[in-house]
């Protein structure tokens, strides 16, 4: 019989050896644990597991680990899964057959395998493919070379043995997932660059590559893209990574788009066969509006997936699984647009079944069915999703979009009391959600007093940050009495039933390095009138001068602060939002900004009562860095003469592009939706916008509906030298943009779809560019050149008939 040894290095895997050890159990005859510093639990499970544990001193080497483990073990052969690797399910009943199959052919040593990698942190969702060795001869001549990125080698060279490649067997990885993948680049690069000699190896190029666009250096990232593919060789595994990491780092500079369209058509002819960059051609087209062209490459892409084979058997990687929610979404998309809503629907179906937890496919799918009747919706569901394990998932989304009866439907089937006030205000009935939502706050309210009372709450100030006016007396008097009266009883044992409820509001301040800034920031978000919302800090600041503020905060339940040291970017920092924001109602706050403390209860009301309207935003208020207000800039383009004023969304979008000017104010200004927009904020750059990205948002929700303006300033824009908008860079960027927002829309017929309004709005861009003459000797050279280019444009455009 032939013995099977199975090893693996540990450091700190207590949350994968038990999964590695029963997979392993069911094929080793010996189980080896190599560990290498662990200070979790993963020695203990893996002696409990069966395993033996030998200890190894951690030098910075991979291969010397792994040889090592090799060096303790005795099977005839040996399987060698990292602790985060399994064999699949479905598979892994085959290995032992395959070992027992290819053992008398003395030839082959190894066995090479499919190796899937998925995210774990996101419903299993695929990422990529390719091919690994973990099979192979316990032969002293197999050993693993390389600090990083160690591979099995053959120390005997020009020897005849071989790898076979065994592609019915499959290993699934989970060690790419998303919250890992940071720190594993930082670690990569500073063994790489120990490790790397004056000349490096091409496939260190690749290497390299991956380490900086992992770490969002794209710059970098582009530059060893290039070095690799400039080498003209192709590196088993990694064969098409060079050729993605440079269109990657070129969409993400905003290169121009003949230079991406380059790099992707030579792609192409270095891969014909590949179908990644068919996709990858698609989507580009499509986000630059040629969707025609987007339609073709993307069709010519799933005519390619018939070589999936083919590749298998060079053992090349293959992605083509982790970009056909996108296909799909985005065929969908373009069939939309050409009014072929039936196969629309057929699109966003199948995408949906190679990615059911996909958000974007599922929302496309659910514009398209909210004209059909609720039971014909279930059904479509019902045949994507498993209605009592996906439940919760669906009645997340569901929430958003005032599914009526179908978001009841799956809401029952969670098995749990359902919140009253969340079900109110999914089936369109939000005065009755408001009323549930009251009650609630007002057993928060009692609670806060009767933990006050027990000693819960260590100085009186701590709560009256919770309490509204209308509660201090009766505060006041209870502290003074003592007495813990039956209704806050009936309240507390209201708490502990589990009853809960979302907040409708969500208010989101990203901060960085402003500590005296956001402080007054923060205050003022504290202090709305509105009760039922939240406030949601997200601070990537480089010193801690921003959180040493929180603790005096602390006690108030409706805030909360992530302190996002990995955020180097604004991107990065704003990214959480997407996930943390439980609001129907979104309230962006920057930090140096400041809210008027009934902004969110004028504006609460106004959406509620006016269902048409998208966006609700007042006359802008300013102030200077020392809080000082400034003289305010009165709305020219609309006369207000009540409270609020409600005004046709087409009309405030054409005014917006003909003036280039942000009159609906900054993110503090506004209050809309979420369900309303796709572009979000929390993106940083909405839809490739940088400097404008706000003006994007709002437009996107005025091609929806209209907006209100209060006549009163809600809200104060801070004016100082700290801020991004004063730098010169950003100024003349957002020119350049502001021109590319009026070719957009143009385009597709929105707002400026006749000639003259599209001439007269660059007309006066044009007009402009006196003002920006002074701002183009101190700006990179690359973005004096793209607005110059951009004059060009307008100029000839103004000349055409």
């Amino acid at each position: 019989m032939i013995k099977v040894s199975a090893c693996v290095i540990v450091k700190n895997e207590a949350g994968n050896i038990q999964r590695w050890l029963n997979c392993v159990r069911r094929l080793a005859d010996e189980i080896v644990v190599v560990d290498t510093g662990s200070t979790d639990e993963t020695i203990r499970l893996a002696e409990q597991g069966g395993a033996r544990v030998v200890p190894f001193l951690w030098r910075d080497d991979f291969a010397a680990a792994k040889n090592f483990a090799l060096d303790q073990v005795h099977g005839e052969w040996v399987i060698f899964l990292d602790a985060d690797e399994y064999f699949s399910p479905a598979t892994i009943d085959r290995v032992l057959p395959a070992i027992a199959h290819f053992h008398p052919q003395r030839r082959i040593v190894g066995l090479v395998t499919r190796w899937i990698n998925f995210d774990a942190d996101d419903h299993n969702r695929f990422i990529s493919a390719g091919c690994q060795i973990r099979i192979f001869r316990n032969q002293k001549t197999l050993r693993y070379q390389g600090k990083i990125h160690e591979a099995l080698a053959n120390l005997v060279k020009g020897s005849e043995r071989q790898m076979q490649l065994v592609p019915e067997i499959e290993i699934y990885h989970t060690g790419y997932t998303a919250h890992l993948m940071r720190g594993k680049y930082k670690r990569n690069l500073q063994l790489l660059e120990q490790t790397t000699q004056k000349k490096l190896h091409p496939t260190e190029y690749v290497y390299f590559m991956n380490c900086y666009e992992g770490l969002e250096d794209y710059e970098k990232s582009l530059l060893y893209a290039e070095k690799a593919i400039a080498t003209g060789e192709r590196f088993v595994g990694l064969e098409t990574d060079a050729d993605a990491g440079r269109i990657t780092a070129l969409v993400r500079l905003h290169r121009p788009a003949a230079e991406v369209n380059q790099a992707i058509d030579a792609a192409i002819r270095r891969f014909p066969d590949q179908t990644e960059f068919y996709f990858r051609k698609g989507f580009f087209c499509y986000d630059e509006k040629d969707y025609i062209g987007a339609e073709t490459a993307l069709q010519e892409g799933l005519r390619h997936q018939a070589t999936t084979k083919e590749k298998l058997a060079q053992c090349m990687a293959d992605n083509t699984q982790r970009y056909l929610p996108s296909v799909y979404l985005y065929l969908g998309k373009i069939a939309r647009l050409q009014l072929q809503l039936a196969k629309a629907m057929e699109y966003f179906i199948q995408g949906l079944q190679t990615d059911r937890y996909n958000v974007s496919l599922l929302q496309a799918l659910l514009d398209g069915l909210k004209e059909q009747e609720p039971v014909d919706v279930i059904q479509v569901l019902n045949s994507l999703y498993n209605k009592e394990k996906d439940a919760v998932f669906l009645t997340e989304i569901l929430a958003r979009r005032h599914s009526g009866p179908v978001y009841l439907y799956y809401s029952r089937q969670q098995h749990k009391d359902r919140d009253a006030a969340e079900d109110a205000w999914a089936v369109g009935q939000p005065q009755a959600a408001v009323m549930d939502m009251t009650a609630f706050l007002d057993s928060w309210y009692r609670l806060g007093i009767w933990s006050a009372l027990r000693g819960g709450w260590k100085e009186d100030v701590s709560l009256s940050l919770l309490l509204p006016s209308s509660y201090q007396l009766a505060w006041q008097e209870l502290k003074d009495g003592g007495k813990i009266t039956q209704g806050i009883a009936q309240a507390v044992r209201r708490m502990a039933s589990g009853a809960g409820h979302l907040p409708l509001v969500s208010i989101l301040i990203p901060t960085y390095n402003r500590p005296e800034l956001f402080e007054a920031t923060l205050r003022s978000a504290l202090a709305q009138t509105y009760l039922n919302f939240e406030v949601i800090v997200c601070d990537n600041s480089t010193d801690d001068r921003t959180e040493q503020l929180i603790p005096a905060y602390e006690t108030d339940c409706r805030l909360r602060y992530i302190r996002n040291r990995g955020a180097k970017t604004k991107a990065a920092n704003f990214q959480p939002f997407a996930e943390l924001a439980h609001g129907e109602l979104l309230q962006w706050c920057m930090d140096d900004d400041i809210l008027a403390k009934d902004k969110l209860t004028k504006m609460v009301i106004c959406l509620m009562q006016h269902p048409e309207v998208k966006l609700v935003t007042s006359q802008r208020g300013f102030i200077d860095a020392k809080g000082k207000s400034l003289p305010q800039i009165q709305n020219e383009f609309l006369q207000i003469k009540d409270e609020y004023g409600i005004f046709n969304g087409t009309d405030v979008g054409r005014m917006t592009l003909m003036t280039a000017n942000n009159f609906l104010g900054e993110p503090s200004a506004v209050l809309f939706r979420r369900k309303d927009l796709f572009h979000h904020y929390w993106q940083a750059d909405c839809r490739g916008y940088k400097a404008i990205s706000d003006v994007v948002m709002w437009l996107e929700l005025l091609e929806q509906g209209d907006c209100a303006i209060f006549r009163e300033p809600l809200s104060w824009y801070r004016r100082h030298a700290g801020q991004e908008g004063q730098r010169q860079e950003v100024v003349l960027l957002s020119r350049v943009e502001w021109i590319r927002l009026v070719e957009e829309y143009h385009r597709r017929g929105v707002f400026v779809d006749s000639k003259a309004d599209y001439k007269s709005a660059l007309a006066h861009l044009y007009a402009d560019s006196v003002n920006m003459r002074g701002l183009l000797p101190s700006v990179t050279e690359p973005l004096r050149h793209t607005y110059s280019e951009y004059m060009r444009r307008i100029e000839n455009a103004l000349q055409q008939e």
